[in-house]
C-alpha cells in the first residue's frame, strides 16, 4: 500500500509539473473571463450603457406628437427629406427616418444612412419601435400602461416550489447552469486525466523506465498509483474550475444584466 501511495505522489507532482496541466487548469477560467468582459464591451456599446445618439426623422403621415427622447437616443424632427439628408451628411445624425405619408396603413418607413449593411442600425432598432408605438398609441389616447403592455406584454417570472410548499426562486435556472458548466468540466478533466495517462505510459515505455518501476513494485501497485495521482490532479484541476467559475459568476452578475437575478449554487 505504501509503494501504491508512492507512486500515487510521484504522478500526482508529475502531472501538476506538466505545462499542458497548467495551460488547460488556467485557460479555461481565463477563456470564461475574456468572454464575460467582451460581451460586457460589447454591452456597454448599446443603448443601456452606450453614448447619445441621435437620429433625424421626417415624419410625412403626421403621426408623430413627441416622445422624441427613448433613452440615450433622440429622434430630430426635419421639415423635409433634403434638409434631413443634409444633417445625415454633415454627420449631425446618424441615420434618417422618413415616415412615409401611408404609414398608418402599411408601416412603411424609409431609412436613409451612410453605413453599409442591409438591416437597420443595431442602435435604431428598439428605440424606433418605442418611439413609434408611443406616438401611435398616443393618437389613440390610450394610457402610458398600454404602451408599456404593447411593448411587453408579459414579464414572466418562475417560482419553484419545494415538497413543503417552500419557495425556491431561481433555482431552475440556476440548477440548469451548474449542472450544464459541471458536466462540461467534468467531461474535460476526464479526458485531459486520461491523455496524461496514456501519455506517461507510454513515455516510460520508451525510456525502459517502466522495468525498472516493476522490478520495485507489481503491475496493480503502478497502475493504481497512476490512477489515484492521475485522479488528484483531475480533483485538483475541477476545484480550481468551480472555485473560479463561482468568482466569474459573480463577476458576472455585476456585468451582465440577465446574469443578475441568478442565484449562487
Amino acid at each position: 500500500m505504501n509503494r501504491t501511495f508512492s507512486v500515487a505522489s510521484h504522478e500526482f507532482r508529475c502531472t501538476l509539473r506538466r505545462p499542458a496541466y497548467r495551460i488547460m487548469t488556467v485557460a479555461f477560467p481565463l477563456l470564461a473571463l475574456l468572454g464575460i468582459l467582451g460581451y460586457s464591451v460589447f454591452q456597454s456599446k448599446g443603448l443601456g450603457e452606450g453614448k447619445p445618439v441621435s437620429f433625424g426623422y421626417v415624419d410625412q403621415s403626421q403621426v408623430v406628437t413627441g416622445f422624441q427622447q427613448q433613452g440615450k437616443v433622440t429622434f430630430k424632427p426635419f421639415a423635409d427629406l433634403s434638409l434631413g439628408r443634409e444633417a445625415l451628411l454633415s454627420g449631425d445624425i446618424k441615420s434618417l427616418f422618413v415616415i412615409s405619408a401611408d404609414y398608418p396603413g402599411t408601416g412603411m418607413v424609409l431609412e436613409y444612412t451612410t453605413e453599409s449593411g442591409m438591416s437597420m442600425s443595431r442602435d435604431a432598432n428598439r428605440p424606433l419601435e418605442d418611439f413609434s408605438t408611443a406616438n401611435v398609441l398616443e393618437r389613440t389616447g390610450a394610457p402610458g400602461w398600454v404602451a408599456d403592455r404593447v411593448r411587453a406584454p408579459a414579464l414572466v417570472q418562475r417560482i419553484q416550489l419545494d415538497e413543503a410548499g417552500g419557495l425556491v426562486p431561481g433555482a431552475e435556472a440556476a440548477n440548469a447552469i451548474v449542472f450544464f458548466v459541471m458536466g462540461i468540466l467534468l467531461v474535460l478533466s476526464i479526458f485531459t486525466s486520461s491523455g496524461f495517462l496514456f501519455n506517461g505510459i507510454s513515455e516510460e515505455n520508451e525510456n525502459r523506465v517502466i522495468e525498472i518501476l516493476l522490478s520495485s513494485v507489481t503491475p496493480g501497485q503502478l497502475m493504481v498509483g497512476k490512477i489515484i495521482g492521475l485522479g488528484g490532479a483531475g480533483l485538483l484541476q475541477m476545484l480550481v474550475w468551480v472555485g473560479a467559475g463561482r468568482g466569474l459568476l459573480i463577476v458576472a452578475a455585476e456585468m451582465i444584466t440577465p446574469l443578475a437575478n441568478v442565484p449562487l449554487p
